[in-house]
């Protein structure tokens, strides 16, 4: 695998084919999802990132100052950020969430507790805890693929190559080259939120892109409530090792519980 794997996204070449969304469905196997017609703001289908929809093309119709109607075409998915929220918060113990040594973030599906803190937090708004497993999920960055060699299917299905991968510091020269062609052009994810993997190309720079300007972790609801459920064992590749480190991670999170109320500790990650 690369040192720092990241991903640059140029919504100047995109035309909004969603190959890469689907591609993204059938390597990770998600089931199709019920939508609606302009269930969204645009013609983004579905409406959003979802425990099903790791990858999103958002479309969205812009007016310039000048007053002409521009296209932006611009993923949502997992940023794979190199401080994240949804790391620092999740309260099972061991932590379900882990960034590995090339900055890769993912959810261990037998560690997840279901609670829900890191949707709470994610200041993108990306995991989403699938009420038919009981976890928490989002893109992996095709982290099984990477680990062969191969590249992350959205990368490798995308017919404009507005998607491109390869080495952090490389994408970032890349991606600053194409942003500074544009007067208002801007590279985002190099500094935001303490930097990410995924990159974004953005000629008009974050007013029109829909992401967050000062990214920041988002205040979580509280104690968890949510339990697990034995459904998790429907993931593909889970079976009873799965399931045991399921019911351990509930015993030390039950563990945890007891001490907090028993020292009277604000039991809320912070």
């Amino acid at each position: 695998m690369l040192r720092r794997p990241a991903i640059l996204c140029d919504p100047t070449l995109c035309t909004a084919c969603r190959a890469c969304q689907v591609a993204c469905k059938q390597w990770n196997n998600l089931s199709a999802e019920e939508t609606e017609w302009f269930q969204g703001e645009s013609y983004t289908n579905p409406a959003r990132v979802s425990a099903e929809t790791w990858l999103l093309v958002d479309m969205r119709e812009e007016i310039m100052a000048w007053g002409e109607l521009v296209w932006m075409f611009t993923q949502r998915r997992c940023h794979h950020c190199i401080d994240p929220a949804c790391l620092k918060n999740c309260p099972a113990e061991p932590r379900a969430i882990n960034r590995d040594a090339h900055g890769i973030v993912t959810i261990d599906p037998g560690l997840c507790i279901a609670c829900g803190t890191c949707v709470d937090v994610c200041p993108f708004e990306v995991p989403t805890v699938s009420e038919r497993y009981q976890v928490a999920r989002k893109c992996t960055m095709c982290v099984d693929r990477q680990s062969k060699g191969d590249l992350p299917a959205c990368v490798k299905t995308c017919p404009t190559g507005a998607i491109s991968f390869g080495e952090r510091e490389h994408l970032i020269e890349i991606g600053r080259g194409r942003a500074g062609e544009f007067e208002k052009g801007h590279l985002y994810g190099v500094t935001e939120g303490g930097g990410s993997a995924i990159l974004h190309v953005l000629p008009y720079g974050v007013e029109f892109s829909g992401f967050p300007e000062k990214p920041g972790g988002r205040v979580h609801r509280g104690v968890p409530t949510r339990s697990r459920k034995s459904s998790m064992a429907g993931i593909d590749g889970a079976g009873p090792l799965l399931i045991g480190l399921a019911a351990a991670g509930l015993t030390r999170f039950a563990e945890r519980k007891r001490r907090v109320r028993e020292s009277g500790t604000d039991p809320d990650p912070k």
